[in-house]
This record gives structure tokens, sequence and C-alpha cells, in this order.
């Protein structure tokens, strides 16, 4: 008797949507246990404050410290969105959209928490709240551009990307307002 493709495909997505979204429930609650003052240390005498044990000091250590700061976050949470899409059989158009869209804004809320904690002075160290990657790159911009520059950019990134994920026209208002402007001459 022949197996049915489709009826095993659909097991293995199932399977596949288990087990994504119990390994984005580990990293979430690595990321939320997540103890500064913890260093990445095999050793008996470690100390480890992390309810995930030295995994879960890892992955935080990976994502917080060396990553995109605390908005890393977001990973865990899509990890669970996509988890939750193919336990149910969804279709990928819409998600691999969302996903996209949701890294970008990862990125450009990381690179915006650099550029502020960096010029204010906020938190322990330059790189403490977005993380070493973010950090570099918005200490990069800062030097290149000045906090302005950076302003007019991270402003100018927003609007494009809300732009972008909702299909707004930007010009119309515009057009509304000249209209109104031309109406009241």
């Amino acid at each position: 008797m022949p197996k049915k493709t489709s009826n095993s495909n659909y097991k293995r997505l199932e399977i596949l949507g288990v087990l994504l979204c119990a390994v984005s429930l580990f990293i979430i609650v690595s990321l939320l246990g997540h103890d500064p003052s913890e260093e990445l240390a095999i050793s008996p005498n470690a100390q480890i404050n992390n309810p995930m044990g030295i995994l879960g000091v890892l992955v935080s250590h990976i994502l917080i410290k060396l990553g995109f700061g605390y908005i890393s976050l977001i990973l865990p949470l899509l990890g669970f969105y996509w988890g939750w899409v193919f336990f149910s059989k969804k279709d990928f158009e819409g998600p691999l959209r969302v996903s996209f869209y949701t890294m970008l804004l990862m990125s450009l809320l990381s690179l915006s928490v650099g550029v502020f904690s960096i010029y204010f002075s906020f938190g322990i160290s330059k790189f403490h709240y977005s993380g070493v990657l973010s950090g570099l790159v918005a200490d990069f911009f800062l030097d290149m551009f000045s906090i302005y520059g950076c302003l007019i950019f991270l402003g100018a990134s927003y609007i494009m990307l809300l732009r972008a994920y909702f299909d707004l026209d930007l010009h119309k208002p515009f057009l509304i307002i000249k209209q109104k402007i031309l109406m009241a001459i």
C-alpha cells in the first residue's frame, strides 16, 4: 500500500512546528533570564543564574551581548510564529513578508538603541543595550554622520519601512494639502 506523501509532509510540518515553538520558547526564557554580569565560562565554579543553564547563558550572550541587544527578543518570537505557521499548515507567502519586515525593524530598532545609548552614554558600557554588532554600526554612523545625520537617516529608514510594509502613498497627503491651499486662494 503506497504512502500518502501529502499526509506525511503535513506530519513533518507539524513536528517541525512543535520543535520550532519549543526551541523558540527555550530562547525566549534564556533571553529573559539574561544576567549581564554572567560571563560565558564552562567551569565547575561558575555561578549560573540563567534559568536555562549554561546553554541559556550561551544563547543570551550571543544574541544580547554580541548581536542585536535586547531587541533580539524579536528573533525567538519570529521563530514561535513560524512554528505556528508550520503547525497550522498555512501558506508561507504572508509569513515570509512579515518575517522580512520584522527583521528589518529589529535591525533598525537595535541601531536606534545603539545610537541613543552611545550618544547619551546610557548603560554600563557603550554597547550594553544594543549589543556589539549594532553598537559598532551605530558608533560608525555617529562618527560619520554625527547625531543629526543619524537622526535623519533613522527617521527616513522608519518612514521607508512603514511605507513599504503598509504600501502607503506618501505623496497623496501633499496633493490633498496643495489642493486645499489652491481652493482657499
